[in-house]
């Protein structure tokens, strides 16, 4: 049995929940990028290949051939070539983590292009640089971490009386995000850690001057990478009257004035909910609250390509709470700040 060494925490380079997100500073490959936006919506590491020297050592890493990645609602995506690489997490007073992740290299991006992609969706555990990390002496942190207004605790495992209420996972088998078939010979060991299946939230919806209608289960997701809040289900889960007209990106703003009801997690029984909110068009959230301060959009129903009925609640919630996802022992929830 693995023995684990204590968490270790990275302060972020910087920290605005409510606009830009959670910025880390990391070395790939031994080279220093300035800093990467963790994304917990996201799966794998994303760079620009210009942020690499000409004379990089390719050949001598393991490689998965080409992978187009879609981010939403922005609806910008990226192709590049995925590589598994060494990766150095770096906090802003220097304290360092190694780990490893693969990383998707896009030959057409942006310059400044990196995303760091730590989601809880159910990806095989390789593309989460989080969850194959080691501590400064080398010993290995647990495959798992927390966030925090201003830090993410990589090795931050759950147990009992820690002050976490949320979901027990179930096992993705296969994961919901397999990696792709190895493309070159060099030796490649996956990490030995379970891929999870993401948790039910409970979410319900109501028109203006309406009651609730009720409450359906969708997987739950925090998106780091957005002040929004995303919902994709069948229309038919939500009530006349909700939506607005579809905009450019075939989306569909919700209707001032709507409200949406949010209880994580779904099922939970005998105990306060970990995370329960309702959410009203057009109205400014308060501070300290998990209410998104960027649009609600609905962005359809599942559409049978690999995307499944959620409700994408964004970032705001670590406005309120602290997020634990702990691959280890199949757990995500969080604690009231």
């Amino acid at each position: 049995m693995t023995t684990y060494a204590s968490p270790v925490a990275l302060t972020f380079e910087r920290a605005d929940i409510d606009n830009g997100g959670f910025h880390l500073k990391a070395k790939v490959g031994g080279v220093a990028v300035n800093t990467f936006q963790v994304d917990t919506g996201s799966s794998g590491m994303v760079m620009s290949q210009s942020l690499f020297p000409s004379d990089f050592p390719w050949d001598t890493y393991p490689s998965f051939g080409s992978y187009t990645i879609h981010y939403y609602p922005s609806t910008i995506t990226r192709t590049g070539v995925w590589y598994h690489l060494p990766v150095d997490l770096i906090g802003a007073d220097g304290t360092t983590v190694s780990s490893h992740a693969m990383v998707l290299v896009c030959p057409d991006a942006p310059d400044n292009l990196a995303m760091m992609g730590v989601s809880a969706k159910g990806e095989a555990p390789a593309y989460n640089v989080f969850l194959q990390a080691s501590d400064s002496s080398g010993n290995p942190l647990a495959p798992a971490y927390a966030l925090t207004q201003t830090t993410v605790v990589i090795g931050q495992t759950h147990s009992a009386g820690d002050g976490y209420a949320g979901a027990a996972l179930t096992v993705a088998n296969p994961p919901i995000t397999p990696l792709p078939a190895q493309t070159n010979t060099v030796p490649f060991t996956p990490p030995d850690v379970q891929a999870w299946n993401p948790p039910a939230v409970n979410v319900a919806f109501a028109p203006p001057n309406g009651d609730f209608g009720t409450a359906v289960p969708l997987a739950f997701e925090l998106d780091t990478g957005i002040n929004q809040f995303l919902v994709a289900c069948p229309q038919s889960d939500i009530p006349n009257g909700c939506l607005g007209p579809e905009n450019a990106n075939d989306q569909w703003p919700f209707t001032q004035n709507s409200r949406i009801s949010v209880s994580f997690a779904a099922g939970a029984t005998g105990a306060a909910p970990a995370l329960a909110y309702t959410v009203t068009i057009g109205e400014k959230p308060a501070k300290d609250t998990p209410n998104p301060v960027g649009d609600v959009l609905y962005m359809g129903p599942p559409t049978g390509d690999g995307s499944f009925a959620r409700a994408n609640v964004g970032i705001c919630p670590i406005n309120a709470c602290t997020y634990l996802y702990d691959a280890l022992n199949g757990f995500l929830g969080f604690k009231p700040l």
